[in-house]
């Protein structure tokens, strides 16, 4: 709970009347957003979709998304999913897998990286 009573503590010392938390996924832990629920800290965290469950997966890929369209799912525990589709996100998104691609390919001719270190290394960035 070190999270929630720093929150609390900054809360108290600036004498907010509120604070929501603002985090990425770095603290999407079970542990942290069931402690930001218990404490009644409304709280913004960016999640990818593929963490999340199969029936909310299918929600998400069902949904017709066109530019900056926002779906809101609704959650356990009052927590609300926001989605968000953007075509500019969309274009950098797939100009940066081209991109590191593109460095694994070279990376293979020159001989530097060979597919077992790739198979190796599949999660971390190369």
């Amino acid at each position: 709970m070190a999270f929630g009573t720093n929150a609390q503590a900054f809360k108290q010392k600036y004498k907010l009347q509120s604070l929501i938390i603002v985090a990425d996924a770095g603290l999407l832990s079970a542990e942290n957003i069931n402690e930001f629920i218990n404490l009644e800290f409304p709280f913004i965290l960016g999640r990818k979709i593929k963490n999340e469950t199969e029936v909310i997966q299918q929600q998400i890929l069902a949904h017709h998304f066109t530019n900056e369209t926002i779906l809101t799912l609704s959650k356990p525990n009052k927590i609300r999913l926001m989605v968000i589709y953007s075509s500019k996100r969309a274009k950098k998104d797939e100009h940066l897998l081209q991109q590191g691609l593109e460095r694994l390919e070279k990376r293979i001719k020159s001989g530097k990286l060979t597919k077992q270190q790739i198979n190796n290394r599949a999660s971390t960035s190369i």
